[in-house]
C-alpha cells in the first residue's frame, strides 16, 4: 500500500511540474486553460514537493524488501 502511494504521489507530482497549465484548468466547476504564470509556478512547487515525498515513501518501502533480501530472509 506503502508503495502504490509512493507511485501515485510521484505520478501526479511529475503531472504538476511538467503540464501545470492541464492541472491549473480545473479550477472549480469550470474546465478552462489558466493563464496566470504565478498559479503555474505554484502548481509546480506543490508538484515537486510532492515528488519528493514520493521519493522519500519508494525509499522508505522499498529498503525493508531490500534489506529482507539481503538477509536471506525473503
Amino acid at each position: 500500500m506503502l508503495l502504490v502511494t509512493a507511485i501515485l504521489f510521484l505520478t501526479i507530482g511529475l503531472w504538476c511540474v511538467l503540464k501545470p497549465e492541464i492541472v491549473g484548468m480545473f479550477d472549480g466547476f469550470k474546465i478552462k486553460p489558466s493563464t496566470n504564470q504565478y498559479y503555474h509556478n505554484y502548481i509546480k512547487r506543490y508538484g515537486l514537493a510532492l515528488f519528493i515525498v514520493g521519493i522519500g515513501m519508494l525509499v522508505y518501502g522499498l529498503l525493508p524488501i531490500i534489506w529482507a533480501v539481503q538477509i536471506g530472509h525473503w
